[in-house]
């Protein structure tokens, strides 16, 4: 039904032109023919039916199964990507990232293998969803196994809502603008023998919520606490420039001594 406006009335809400119902196409016949006082001709019912029975196979678990069966196979360039395995009818996902370049380089840990996680969960029609981010991290040098998370739960409507708990036990450079990316500082400790970053050890959770007040309003809050201290470098391995030492992992001026105290933050 078209609500019209009397001559002369004005918009409330000048935003809004039209609105749908998001679940408009599934409703039954018997709520349609209570608000349409004219019955559908012969050919309008029968494109309906051929929609409906079109849109029941493609949300059927034999079709969305043998779709699947084909997107699951793991095939070569996955070696080179990501590689998600997707279980539509179910309406979950669950990947991880590259393996190759999951595997990187610095002094502090030597090798280290970081690869990631992820599990996605949608209902009713994506308004829900729950992500994960798991990623563990384990230093062949350092011989020691880090990791780090991260669960979101996120509503969508007019009125959005998030809840956010990530917690980890990392590595973080000193300068939080990061002007080198690890890739690249793997190269340069491997070949050159020159480590342009200097890492602290992070013990970390967090907790984030945001929700909408109004459309087009949210307001967001965050908790979090930190138990953070300095490292030390735990190998001098290089293809190149063996016999260079590796500089220190905390900055000139400070000695082991004097290296980063333990500490804790609260924000």
């Amino acid at each position: 039904d078209y609500k019209l406006l009397n001559p002369g009335a004005e918009m409330t809400d000048k935003k809004t032109v039209i609105e749908f119902e998001k679940l408009a196409g599934k409703k039954n016949n018997e709520y349609w023919d209570s608000l349409r006082p004219i019955p559908l001709t012969i050919g309008e019912k029968i494109d309906y039916q051929k929609r409906d029975s079109i849109a029941i196979v493609l949300e059927s678990k034999s079709y969305l199964d043998s779709v699947d069966h084909i997107r699951n196979k793991f095939k070569t360039k996955h070696l080179m990507g990501n590689y998600t395995y997707r279980n539509s009818y179910r309406k979950y996902r669950i990947g991880i990232s590259n393996i190759l370049t999951s595997l990187l380089f610095n002094p502090v840990q030597g090798f280290y293998f970081h690869p990631d996680i992820m599990y996605n969960k949608n209902w009713e029609e994506k308004k829900n969803t729950l992500g994960v981010k798991l990623t563990p991290i384990y230093g062949f040098s350092e011989n020691k196994l880090r990791y780090s998370a991260d669960v979101t739960w996120r509503h969508r409507g007019v009125y959005n809502s998030r809840i956010r708990f990530n917690t980890g036990n990392t590595l973080d450079n000193y300068n939080t603008l990061e002007p080198i990316k690890p890739f690249a500082n793997s190269f340069s400790s491997l070949w050159v023998k020159r480590n342009h970053a200097r890492y602290f050890k992070n013990k970390y959770a967090s907790l984030t919520g945001l929700i909408t007040l109004v459309p087009g309003l949210n307001t967001e809050a965050r908790i979090s606490a930190q138990n953070r201290s300095g490292l030390v470098n735990h190998t001098n391995y290089s293809i190149r420039k063996k016999d260079i030492i590796y500089q220190k992992n905390y900055p000139e001026e400070w000695d082991v001594n004097t290296l980063f105290p333990e500490n804790n933050a609260y924000t």
